[in-house]
């Protein structure tokens, strides 16, 4: 572990560092601020209503910042009377069966610093206990690691900039479709607050022997395999736009696609359901880091989402 990643008051860490910045995106503040502005003057979104959650991408930000542009672009003018954002994202560094809060107080943005909501923390921690589910606080090297939910704050920092709101991050573990929807429930009341946004984070398929996933989805209609995974991704979009959640749990049983995001936006489909309005998800923009034609070839894809009252 990297201790300059750490900022320690007595025993205790207060302070998460952008740990990834310098590599996964620029670690200068003015150059990240000037393309973040740029990539979001690119990005075009019809004003669909009322954007209440954002699937969003966590690649390096020369892979997948145009198309995170697109989300953050439907949330940049929906922020009006937000206090705290939820930020859900998977975990690459750990297993786990359950949801892991960071014990951290302030997240350097990178280009502005955000609190933490440590009241919502206890809260979500004590209401959980109530309904038999598991949620802790994530080991701090654990958490410096883990890219999926800093790769948001480039542009979650930049709408946040001169605001008091505050974050909630969540690592969301490997659940099954009944842990999902139980999460889902106890997020529910969060996403009725019309104070709270929610940004999503996941990749979609990796794809290639590196990968360890070289599924060719319905090759008699797609022989070419890097049409078969763009497919392949658009069947699962095409579900979750439809809010099927028992169609893409069979989706993921058929395809075993390795959308990394596959829990936290399960609970995001059983927390919209669970809750008292109506919404609707619809993808903006999809993209890849290549198109593969053989197994010796690797890809990532990339999709952003709107969830917009209904």
């Amino acid at each position: 572990l990297k201790l300059q990643f750490l900022y320690f008051i007595g025993n205790m860490s207060v302070r998460r560092a952008a740990s990834h910045a310098g590599s996964w995106y620029s670690g200068d503040k003015a150059e990240l601020g000037r393309e973040i502005s740029s990539l979001l003057e690119k990005a075009s979104v019809e004003d669909n209503g009322k954007v209440k959650a954002i699937i969003s991408p966590h690649a390096g930000l020369s892979y997948s910042g145009l198309t995170a542009s697109h989300g953050f672009k439907g949330l940049s003018g929906n922020m009006h009377g937000v206090n705290k954002v939820f930020v859900l994202g998977p975990s690459h560094r750990a297993y786990f069966p359950d949801v892991r809060l960071t014990s951290f107080r302030t997240w350097d943005g990178p280009i502005s610093n955000v609190q933490v909501d440590t009241a919502v923390n206890e809260k979500l921690i004590s209401d959980a206990a109530k309904m038999g589910l598991s949620i802790k606080y994530l080991n701090q090297e654990t958490d410096v690691e883990e890219h999926s939910i800093e790769l948001q704050m480039p542009f979650l920092s930049q709408l946040l900039k001169g605001t008091d709101a505050t974050i909630v991050p969540m690592v969301v573990g490997m659940l099954d479709e009944e842990g999902a929807a139980s999460y889902g429930r106890l997020l529910a009341p969060y996403f009725d607050d019309p104070g709270t946004r929610f940004v999503i984070s996941s990749d979609f398929c990796h794809w290639g022997s590196r990968f360890r996933y070289t599924y060719h989805y319905e090759k008699s209609t797609y022989p070419l395999i890097g049409d078969a995974v763009i497919a392949m991704d658009h069947a699962g979009m095409e579900l979750m736009e439809k809010q099927d959640r028992n169609g893409l749990a069979k989706y993921f049983e058929k395809t075993e696609n390795t959308i990394c995001g596959r829990s936290p936006i399960t609970v995001l489909l059983n927390a919209m359901a669970a809750s008292s309005k109506r919404y609707n998800l619809n993808f903006v923009h999809y993209s890849q880091s290549s198109k593969c034609e053989s197994v010796h070839d690797s890809s990532v894809s990339y999709a952003s989402a709107l969830v917009t009252e209904a």
